[in-house]
C-alpha cells in the first residue's frame, strides 16, 4: 500500500476507533435498553472529526455509531442501522451549520476553543 493512501486512511480510521470507544462509554448511562444517553462523548469527537476531514469521516462516524448500537443495545439489526443514520446525519447538520455560518474557521485556533 503506498505511503499517501495510508495517510489518506489513517485519520477516519482512527476517528472510527474513538467514536466507538466513547459511545460505548455514552452508552453506559443510558436511560433505556442502551440507546439514549444524556452524557454521549462520542457527538463531540464526529463533530471534530467532520469539521477536520469533511466527508471523509462521515463513513467513520457511521460506522463507528452502528457498531456501538449492535454492541451495547438489544435493538434489531435494522433498527441500529436507523440509530446510526440518525447519529451520522446529526453530525452532517451540524457540519454545514458551521460552514454556512462562517463558524468553521474561527475554531481553528487554540484560544478560541479555550477562551
Amino acid at each position: 500500500m503506498r505511503r499517501s493512501t495510508l495517510m489518506l486512511l489513517v485519520p477516519p480510521v482512527a476517528l472510527g476507533l474513538a467514536y466507538l470507544g466513547l459511545a460505548l462509554v455514552g452508552l453506559q448511562w443510558a436511560a433505556r435498553h442502551g440507546t439514549a444517553s444524556p452524557v454521549y462523548p462520542a457527538a463531540g469527537v464526529a463533530l471534530a472529526g467532520v469539521l477536520l476531514w469533511r466527508w471523509r469521516a462521515v463513513p467513520a462516524i457511521f460506522l463507528g455509531a452502528l457498531l456501538a448500537t449492535l454492541i451495547v443495545s438489544q435493538v434489531p439489526w435494522w433498527a441500529a442501522l436507523l440509530i446510526a443514520t440518525g447519529n451520522t446525519l446529526g453530525v452532517v447538520l451540524a457540519m454545514a451549520i458551521f460552514r454556512l455560518a462562517s463558524l468553521e474557521q474561527r475554531l481553528l485556533r487554540v484560544r478560541d476553543l479555550i477562551g
